[in-house]
C-alpha cells in the first residue's frame, strides 16, 4: 500500500460521506414539503385526509420529516376549523407507529397501516361529528379513501429505490395515486389564474406517456382526472383521461406530437363541455404544461 493511498483514501471517504449526508438532508426536506402539500389538499369541500395518508403510508425512515410537514400544513389549514382534528389523528398514528417500530413485520404491514390510519381518522371525526346524515356519509367515504390510499401509498414508498423505468404497471399505478394526492394539494396554488396542480398534472401525463406509452398515459390521465374530480373545483377533469390515452398513442412520434395531442384533446373538450370562465385558464394550463415538457433538455431524463 502506497503512502499516497493512505493520505487520499480517508479524504475520499469523507467526501463520499458528505455527499450522502447532503442527499439525505435534501431528501428529508423534500418529504417534509410533500407532507405539507398533501395536508393542504381539500376534497368534498372540507375534508383534508392526505397529510395523514402520507404519514400512514410512508416507510419508517421518513416518519419524522413527513410528520413535521403535515403538522405545519394542518396547523395552517386550507379550510377554516378543519385542521386540528387531523393533528390529533396525526399524533395518534405517529405514536402507534413509533411504539410498534420494534415489530417491523407488523409496523410495515400495509393492511395494518391502512387500518390504523382509517381508525384514527374515524375516532377524531366522531368527536367533531355534527349529527347530520351528510356528514356521517362524508366521514365514511373519507375513511374508505384513506384506507385504500394508505395501502397504495405504502407500496409507492417501498418502490422508491427502483428506477422509474423499472417499475411494474401496478407500482406505477400506486406511484400515480401518490402523485395525485400531491396534485390535489397543489390545486389551490395558482399563478395569474393558472392552477399549479393542474399544470403539473398535464406535464406528468406527457412525461409518463413518453416512457410508458399508451397504458402508462391512460393510467396517469385517469389518476389526474380523479384527483381533479375530488377537489370539485373544476368541471372538466374527465378530459385528462382522454388526454392521457391520446398522448400515449402519439408518444412514439416524439415530444411535439405528444404536445399536439394534449392541446387537441383540450380543444375537443371545449366543443362539448361548458367551461364558462374556466375555458381560457384550462387551455393555458394545457399549453403551459406542454411547453415545459418540450423545453426540458434531454439530459434532464425527459
Amino acid at each position: 500500500l502506497k503512502m499516497k493511498d493512505l493520505i487520499t483514501k480517508p479524504q475520499n471517504n469523507v467526501n463520499q460521506n458528505s455527499k450522502e449526508l447532503i442527499y439525505a438532508v435534501v431528501l428529508h426536506i423534500a418529504m417534509a414539503f410533500l407532507g405539507f402539500i398533501a395536508s393542504r389538499g381539500v376534497i368534498l369541500d372540507t375534508l383534508m385526509p392526505f397529510g395523514i395518508v402520507m404519514l400512514g403510508g410512508c416507510t419508517a425512515v421518513f416518519l419524522p420529516s413527513i410528520a413535521t410537514g403535515a403538522f405545519v400544513g394542518y396547523f395552517i389549514p386550507a379550510v377554516s376549523g378543519g385542521g386540528f382534528r387531523y393533528i390529533a389523528a396525526l399524533f395518534a398514528i405517529l405514536a402507534i407507529r413509533l411504539l410498534l417500530s420494534g415489530y417491523k413485520k407488523t409496523a410495515e404491514n400495509p393492511f395494518f397501516l391502512s387500518t390504523v390510519t382509517a381508525l384514527a381518522n374515524a375516532f377524531t371525526g366522531v368527536v367533531t361529528y355534527s349529527g347530520s346524515a351528510i356528514d356521517a356519509l362524508k366521514l365514511a367515504a373519507e375513511c374508505l379513501i384513506i384506507f385504500g390510499a394508505v395501502f397504495l401509498n405504502h407500496r409507492t414508498f417501498t418502490a422508491l429505490d427502483k428506477n422509474l423505468i423499472g417499475l411494474s404497471t401496478d407500482e406505477l399505478g400506486c406511484l400515480l395515486v401518490t402523485v395525485s394526492m400531491i396534485l390535489i394539494g397543489l390545486n389551490d396554488f395558482s399563478v395569474f389564474g393558472i392552477s399549479v396542480g393542474r399544470t403539473v398534472g398535464v406535464f406528468l401525463i406527457l412525461a409518463v406517456s413518453k416512457y410508458g406509452g399508451t397504458s402508462a398515459g391512460a393510467i396517469c390521465g385517469i389518476s389526474v382526472s380523479f384527483a381533479s374530480a375530488l377537489t370539485g373545483s373544476f368541471d372538466g377533469g374527465v378530459i385528462y383521461a382522454l388526454a392521457g390515452l391520446a398522448v400515449g398513442v402519439f408518444a412514439p412520434l416524439g415530444k411535439y406530437a405528444q404536445a399536439a395531442a394534449m392541446t387537441a384533446s383540450g380543444v375537443i373538450s371545449l366543443s362539448f363541455t361548458d367551461y364558462g370562465e374556466q375555458a381560457m385558464p384550462f387551455m393555458a394550463e394545457l399549453i403551459t404544461g406542454s411547453v415545459i415538457f418540450i423545453l426540458l433538455p434531454r439530459r434532464s431524463g425527459i
